[in-house]
């Protein structure tokens, strides 16, 4: 089942794309700005790096950290992306998502 999404700019609270994700499937991203677009796509896609402590996971592994130890990558099919994604996005970037 597919399940629809709003992105919004924390700043000024507009909404400026959309994702339809549904687990096993690649999120689509909807968005009519290129430059923003640009920016979501750093991280909407993409295999994220988090860790795999239960207490902590989805936070973002610092980039460069070299020990994969206690790291996990999640695709974008796993069906735990979504809850990285919105873990993650507003701690990396300007947006935050809502359902």
């Amino acid at each position: 089942m597919t399940s629809h999404y709003q992105i919004i700019e924390t700043r000024s609270g507009q909404t400026v794309a959309e994702l339809d994700w549904a687990p096993g499937e690649a999120p689509v991203l909807t968005c009519p700005d290129g430059r923003v677009r640009a920016e979501l796509e750093r991280l909407v896609g993409r295999d994220l790096l988090t860790t795999d402590d239960p207490d902590d996971f989805g936070d973002p592994v610092e980039e460069g950290a070299m020990c994969y130890l206690g790291q996990r990558s999640i695709l974008p099919t796993d069906p735990a992306y979504l809850a990285v994604l919105e873990r993650q996005l507003p701690l990396l970037t300007r947006f935050e998502i809502r359902g």
